[in-house]
């Protein structure tokens, strides 16, 4: 949430937004700190699913964060003692329809975290570049390992953005289709990253919620229910097209993962 802007004297203009009473995804997976260590997969998974969400709705505005990492990821705590994240530091996100070339032609990210493209400068800062940065961010969420903490920024160019090195010392609890997402979003090369809703329907299935969801969303108003209920669900395909159908109509960050699903269905198989 937005409250206003203000101008400051010593420090430029700024924006008010809600305070969040929480550390930093950064400081909760500090060495000093127990907060992650001590949740279980499902709850690192809701997490995860939060964060990533939060990106499908930048995505989905056309807004590219830029420099997207754990630090700028607060943790704000639910009165039930749930973990909520919240995306924070705007301060060089851009608008893919109104930025200019010439603004986002340098980096402005952080090393490591910062794709492979737009450190080398080929390319401008993209949708693909934050997913490059959120692979990375939701390894260290989900294995409690900072992987870039013990390297200076040359070092961490050098071996993890030119030379491609990855960590690989996932947890056993890390179901493998999920993990092998996020090894595809932090490739190389831009064009061969796994999505946005890729990553959403990886993380909610692995939550074994993804159908209920997909269901749930279907039925949030009566017309849609009784839609449903004359739909012969044995019919398949029917009913597949028909959720595509209005999933196209009602655009969200949870209608593109669950269009993901049935889009995969629909694809012919090789």
């Amino acid at each position: 949430s937005v409250y206003g802007g203000v101008r400051l004297a010593e420090h430029g203009i700024g924006i008010v937004m809600k305070y969040i009473n929480g550390p930093s995804l950064a400081a909760a997976l500090a060495d000093n700190s127990t907060i992650i260590r001590n949740l279980s997969i499902q709850e690192r998974l809701q997490i995860a699913l939060g964060i990533a969400q939060g990106i499908g709705e930048l995505h989905l505005a056309q807004i590219v964060h830029r420099d997207f990492k754990p630090e700028n990821v607060l943790l704000s705590q639910s009165p039930n003692g749930i973990y909520i994240p919240k995306i924070t530091d705007f301060g060089v996100s851009f608008q893919l329809s109104v930025a200019s070339a010439t603004f986002v032609k340098d980096s402005c990210g952080t090393a490591g975290y910062d794709a492979p493209e737009v450190v080398i400068g080929n390319e401008r800062p993209s949708a693909a570049s934050d997913i490059y940065a959120l692979a990375f961010t939701l390894y260290e969420l989900l294995t409690s390992r900072r992987v870039f903490h013990s390297f200076k920024p040359a070092q961490i160019l050098w071996k993890f953005t030119m030379c491609g090195e990855r960590p690989s010392n996932w947890h056993d609890d890390t179901p493998n289709p999920l993990k092998q997402v996020i090894e595809q979003a932090w490739c190389i090369e831009a064009d061969r990253r796994a999505t946005i809703a890729q990553i959403i329907h990886s993380i909610r299935k692995a939550l074994d919620r993804n159908q209920v969801s997909c269901l749930k969303m279907l039925q949030k108003n009566n017309n849609l229910r009784n839609k449903i209920a004359s739909v012969q669900l044995e019919d398949f395909q029917e009913f597949e097209l028909f959720a595509l159908n209005e999933f196209v109509k009602r655009m969200t960050i949870d209608d593109c993962e669950a269009m993901q699903i049935f889009i995969d269905k629909l694809l012919p198989t090789s």
